[in-house]
């Protein structure tokens, strides 16, 4: 009995104990409460009287304090330290809200606005970026659409550059002869050629010379020389695509022809295991290895920029008057066609036409981005060049227009670099790294 009555008052005791505390604790909470509101008016009355350098101390010690009210006083803050022009404390303060998701649609605009008046673009194309997947903000889509496409243009005094899947080492004409040059535009292979293709994955490319064709490496040596007397060469991929008594077929590095079945009136560039070849006017789908996937049963098949007519598992082919899109194995995957089409240039959106005006759709066939261009090309890397009023520009996946139609002609991204044409000539183009 005793030994029961001394448990009852050792868990009153404990109970007890407990509700103190309580008590303890929540008189501390309110006094933390009192304390934080006591700096909190203090430091709004001199914010009021602009005396920021004083008032800036006084609402960091006030959250020192963890209440409900620190987020109200995070944006007094923010008030005081734009008045008193501590801008990186203020873009810093915001990022810190960014990441936690607290901060504002004005608040992101604000910061990105200081982060663009000192030059520094990276920053603000993160914070925009990190401010859209958290808002989905309409104002800060916009403001990424108008800042943070910045390109650096290098002119050139050649009239054709041929575009690569990496634009590293390009063939360039200067109206008499090709040379090839880097994505700066300078020559990085000494040496003039009466025809050059681009170089292929592998590092090889066809030039010819005094009437004969060579295949080449990326330094200029000569690799492989043609003896059979080649009439022209389309392109270089896993064998070399020369044309000899009318027909295009299949050459190794030594120029010899490598399957004699193997020979058609145009050959595509390999792409995705597959290759668009056509005979008598019609085209048919082929694997590398020669094999048919299809008969010859369409009427035209679209190429790329980098003579391809695969992309991202799609081609764009012409059957019955109308086009669409066709995956690697032969099946339709547009339910219904096109007026016209451009090849695509990867697995983004496909320029098509209704036979007006061009406009994107996806691989299924859905229209992504209405029919309202002049002319259009495939998008590649999140844009595509399209035509307005005459001259070309470069769309992001939205539809806002992010460089200027001012070309005479555009050709796709690719490792961040395009070719486009500026008063007649080739420029480089080279979108700015915002991380």
């Amino acid at each position: 009995m005793a030994t029961k009555k001394l448990l009852f008052i050792v868990v009153l005791i404990a109970i007890a104990a407990v509700g103190w505390l309580g008590a303890v604790n929540s008189l501390s909470n309110t006094e933390e409460v009192e304390a934080q509101a006591a700096l909190v008016v203090e430091a709004d009355a001199l914010a009021e009287k602009e005396l920021y350098v004083r008032a800036i101390p006084l609402y960091l010690e006030a959250l020192g304090y963890s209440t409900e009210s620190n987020d109200d006083i995070e944006l007094k803050l923010l008030d005081a330290y734009l008045g008193y022009g501590k801008t990186s404390e203020y873009t810093s303060l915001v990022e810190k809200r960014a990441a936690s998701n607290k901060a504002a649609e004005d608040e992101y605009l604000t910061a990105v606005e200081l982060y663009l008046s000192g030059g520094d673009l990276e920053s603000a194309a993160a914070l925009l970026r990190l401010g859209i997947s958290n808002t989905g903000s309409e104002a800060l889509i916009e403001c990424y659409d108008q800042y943070c496409y910045p390109y650096d243009m290098r002119n050139t005094n050649y009239v054709e550059i041929i575009p690569t899947a990496t634009n590293s080492i390009m063939a360039a004409y200067n109206g008499v002869a090709w040379q090839y040059i880097n994505s700066s535009g300078r020559v990085a292979i000494p040496g003039e050629y009466e025809a050059a293709t681009s170089f292929s994955d592998g590092g090889f490319a066809a030039v010819k010379a005094d009437g004969q064709y060579y295949l080449i490496t990326t330094d200029g040596s000569k690799y492989g020389v043609d003896e059979t007397g080649l009439e022209a060469v389309s392109g270089v991929a896993n064998y070399v695509i020369g044309q000899k008594d009318g027909k295009y077929g299949y050459y190794t590095a030594d120029f010899s022809l490598a399957s004699s079945g193997l020979q058609f009136d145009i050959i595509t560039l390999n792409a995705n295991g597959r290759a668009l070849v056509s005979d008598g006017g019609k085209w048919a789908i082929i694997t590398d290895s020669g094999e048919k996937i299809s008969d010859f049963i369409y009427d035209d098949a679209a190429i790329n920029s980098i003579g391809q007519a695969y992309a991202g598992g799609a081609a764009m082919l012409q059957e019955g008057g109308a086009w669409y899109i066709v995956s690697t194995d032969g099946e339709k995957l547009s339910a219904t066609g096109f007026a016209d089409a451009r090849a695509p240039e990867s697995s983004g959106y496909i320029a098509v036409s209704n036979s007006t005006s061009f406009g994107f759709v996806d691989q299924s066939g859905n229209v992504k981005l209405d029919y309202s261009y002049e002319d259009a090309k495939s998008f590649s890397e999140g844009l595509a060049p399209v035509k307005i009023d005459g001259r070309w520009g470069y769309i992001n996946e939205r539809g806002s227009l992010v460089i200027d139609a001012i070309f005479d002609d555009a050709q796709p991204f690719r490792n961040g670099i395009a070719i486009a044409t500026f008063n007649g000539y080739a420029a480089i183009l080279t979108l700015d790294d915002i991380g």
